[in-house]
C-alpha cells in the first residue's frame, strides 16, 4: 500500500509519469484509482500481434513534435477506452487497421490535475522499442514531463 500511495502523492506533488504500454492495462482489481485517476482509462484487450497504422492527431504537441504523421508499426493494438468519470485525456495519435471501424489512442495525456501524464500504448517488445517514432516519442515524452 505504501507504493500506491506513493505513485499518488508522485503525481499529486506536480510530477510526471509515462505509462507506458503495460501500465495502460486494468492490472489490479483492487486498484480502481489508478486507472481511474492516473490513467482515465484502460484496456482490456488487444489484437494480435502484428502491424496497425498510427495517425498523429495533433503534432503541435511537444510529445509528438518531429514524429512522422502516419506510420506503420508491429505491436499489439491496445483497445484503450477512456473512462469518462476520470479526468479525461487529449489524444494526440490514434491506431487503426485495415478493414475495422475500431480506432484507439495509441499516444495521449491524461488530463490531471497535477501531473504530467502520458499514456504510450505501444511497446510491446524490443522490435518496437528500435522503432525510430517510438523512440522519439519516448524521448519527447520523457522531457515534457519532466517539466515544471
Amino acid at each position: 500500500m505504501k507504493v500506491r500511495q506513493s505513485i499518488f502523492d508522485f503525481a499529486n506533488a506536480g510530477k510526471g509519469l509515462i505509462l507506458g504500454h503495460p501500465a495502460l492495462w486494468y492490472n489490479w482489481k483492487d486498484w480502481p484509482e489508478y486507472n481511474l485517476q492516473l490513467v482515465s482509462g484502460g484496456a482490456r484487450g488487444h489484437d494480435r500481434y502484428g502491424n496497425f497504422q498510427v495517425d498523429v492527431v495533433n503534432a503541435d504537441h511537444p510529445v509528438t513534435q518531429g514524429v512522422q504523421k502516419q506510420f506503420t508499426i508491429k505491436d499489439e493494438r491496445y483497445y484503450y477506452l477512456p473512462d469518462v468519470a476520470g479526468p479525461g485525456i487529449e489524444v494526440l495519435a490514434n491506431n487503426s487497421v485495415a478493414g475495422s471501424d475500431k480506432i484507439y489512442p495509441s499516444i495521449f495525456v491524461v488530463k490531471h490535475p497535477t501531473a504530467r501524464i502520458v499514456g504510450i500504448a505501444l511497446g510491446h517488445d524490443a522490435a518496437s522499442h528500435k522503432f525510430p517514432e517510438y523512440q522519439l516519442l519516448l524521448r519527447n515524452a520523457i522531457k515534457w514531463v519532466s517539466k515544471k
